[in-house]
């Protein structure tokens, strides 16, 4: 939901990455700003406020943005099964493949 939130606010997902660990990450960015976010993590409330807050962002309207998404019943669904059916080698391979059109494109 975290990513969906950003994504509509202007950011925009450059690529997934892996730690040594293999802790699988995306780096999303908006002008000079970027935020990492890891797959499988789930963020509690003051970490949420971390990453929302020195953008501009509060918690209030991140959790408004996530409880009209809910009023709508299928969005809300769509967007999870993305997120949860989505195996990291897909992941993986649809990044390589952004990164290798927007190199074309170049």
């Amino acid at each position: 939901m975290l990513e969906y939130y950003l994504s509509q606010k202007g950011f925009t997902p450059i690529s997934i990455e892996e730690t040594e660990k293999k802790e699988v990450y995306s780096v999303y960015t908006k002008d000079k700003d970027s935020i990492q976010l890891y797959y499988g993590n789930v963020y509690d409330r003051p970490t949420v406020r971390s990453i929302l807050e020195p953008r501009g962002f509060s918690l209030d309207d991140f959790e408004s943005f996530v409880y009209n998404l809910k009023m709508t019943e299928e969005a809300f669904d769509t967007i999870i099964d993305d997120c949860l059916n989505v195996p990291t080698e897909e992941v993986k391979r649809a990044a390589k493949e952004w990164e290798q059109n927007k190199n074309t494109e170049s």
